[in-house]
């Protein structure tokens, strides 16, 4: 899920992950954030998307390889965005 104000993952708008047995009572994972909105392209720089969400795992051979997910180019949110765009991320 995403936080919303960084007071879990430490990260504003960054995901977290926790689980339930019932949906009502929630343990998050330690470290709770699961990913960061930071990005680091092939060129070595790095940047803080404005979103990265709905998260989707290709998984091969049971193993997690790459995060999909939608994006948008304006760390402050939705609001100032230009672009927006579905992402691939390798997993290290």
């Amino acid at each position: 899920m995403k936080d919303m104000t960084g007071g879990i993952a430490g990260e504003k708008h960054a995901a977290i992950y926790a689980t339930s047995e019932d949906a009502e009572h929630w343990e998050f994972a330690k470290p709770a954030k699961a990913y960061s909105r930071e990005v680091r392209w092939d060129d070595g720089t790095t940047v803080l998307q404005g979103s990265l969400q709905r998260p989707q795992l290709l998984m091969q051979n049971g193993v997690p390889t790459h995060l999909f997910a939608a994006t948008a180019d304006e760390p402050g949110g939705f609001h100032g965005m230009t672009k927006s765009w579905n992402m691939v991320l390798p997993l290290a």
